[in-house]
């Protein structure tokens, strides 16, 4: 995906900085108002692609692997000209460009032993990411991805020539909560940083969204409702996946498993907490691709897909009793059952097959593809949490980039 293509790039008008009176001011230092967020990754147990017809699904949370967000809005030195202080912050000088350091009142702008008036300061807002990267799994680090500025119109520019899917991602989602709270872009400073892979089927896309929307609404003094994440988060995903079912944007923020169908979320009842292990192929997933394989394979044979989604469906209903009892070895046959199912439906992958397999010989009792396939990563299901510790070592040693138990606490205390 060619995010730049889409978005308005350089030529921008510069910041000018105007006064306001919304920022408190100490004796000493700027103070300014911040507001956090943040989500955690989930996993797919089984129902993948039949939940997006209206079939349930079951889905885990991975509380470990998270992203979170950073809203600040950004100090303005005219509206406090009086006092005495210093900023520490990137802004846009003339004959600079952007620069970061400190500013005074008194002093200007100071950077790499040079100072520039306090008249030529334009400070720039904006939105930086350190997460992994889409098409390695792997975080380099802060990048300034884009810059909200013109407050006339609105707009946010793309800073950076990208093809990165979670920097369009992350752009939709701080102008759809800007929106939201009536506010336009300008002042709005965001940092997101975390250890969820981008395009794996762990819920990057809604994660991302959904701790920009908390931390862009705190920041204005607004307390999201449950509701209005989820509309939020799902206005979102449907850029990333076209026609998400919802359960993403349940699931980044439900502390607990979630049985899910058509759009409504409950808890999962548990007699104890399964075994389960994620790894990565290391492979992107392509989510949007599976989905529009399968509903144009649908289009052709109705009734063989059709039965294949209520397979799966059935599937689920037997995982979730299953699961109410404790009867791991009968979770363990349907996730076998609905991976070749999934393999039929054409959204699988050589890699996927790699590891599933690898993790069959290391003595899973189940194991399949999660999330929407052709690639991405597979869920595995350990026979008791002492033996989670050696399947996951199986599967790093089958080539697997990155191995997440789900309930690492658990396996500690076997």
């Amino acid at each position: 995906m060619d995010g730049a293509s889409r978005l308005r790039i350089h030529d921008r008008p510069p910041f000018v900085v105007r006064r306001s009176a919304r920022i408190p001011v100490s004796e000493e230092t700027f103070e300014y108002a911040t507001g956090h967020g943040s989500a955690h990754a989930k996993t797919i147990l089984i129902g993948e692609h039949a939940v997006v017809y209206g079939y349930p699904a079951i889905a885990f949370p991975i509380p470990h692997l998270s992203l979170t967000a950073t809203a600040r809005l950004l100090p303005y030195p005219d509206s406090v000209s009086t006092h005495t202080g210093r900023i520490e912050g990137s802004v846009s000088a003339e004959g600079f460009g952007t620069i970061s350091g400190s500013y005074s009142l008194t002093e200007g702008f100071s950077f790499d032993d040079q100072t520039v008036p306090g008249d030529e300061v334009r400070f720039e807002s904006g939105l930086t990411l350190d997460v992994p990267s889409s098409r390695t799994g792997e975080r380099r680090g802060k990048r300034r991805i884009a810059t909200v500025g013109d407050p006339s119109t609105g707009a946010i520019y793309l800073d950076v020539d990208t093809e990165e899917a979670e920097d369009e991602l992350a752009q939709s989602a701080l102008r759809t909560i800007l929106s939201h709270v009536g506010e336009k872009p300008g002042r709005a400073e965001v940092t997101v940083e975390g250890s969820i892979p981008t395009a794996r089927g762990l819920g990057s896309s809604a994660a991302m969204a959904s701790a920009i929307a908390v931390a862009v609404a705190r920041l204005y003094g607004h307390e999201l409702t449950s509701e209005e994440r989820f509309e939020l988060v799902q206005f979102v995903e449907r850029i990333a996946h076209g026609t998400p079912s919802g359960l993403d944007a349940y699931q980044t923020m439900a502390d607990g498993p979630l049985w899910f169908q058509a759009g409504k979320a409950e808890p999962l009842e548990l007699a104890h907490a399964p075994a389960l292990v994620v790894a990565d192929t290391g492979l992107p997933g392509h989510t949007l691709d599976a989905v529009r394989g399968i509903r144009e394979r649908r289009e052709r044979d109705p009734r063989l897909v059709d039965l294949a989604l209520e397979t799966i469906a059935s599937l689920a209903h037997t995982t979730r009793e299953a699961l109410r009892i404790g009867d791991m070895s009968s979770v363990g046959r349907a996730m076998n059952d609905c991976q070749e199912i999934l393999t039929e439906l054409g959204v699988s992958h050589s890699r996927l097959e790699h590891l599933v397999g690898a993790a069959r010989d290391a003595g899973a009792l189940g194991a399949k593809l999660t999330g929407g396939g052709l690639g991405g990563c597979i869920i595995a299901l350990a026979p008791s949490h002492g033996a989670v510790p050696a399947l996951s070592r199986a599967l790093s040693a089958a080539g697997a980039k990155n191995v997440w138990s789900i309930n690492p606490a658990n396996e500690e205390s076997s």
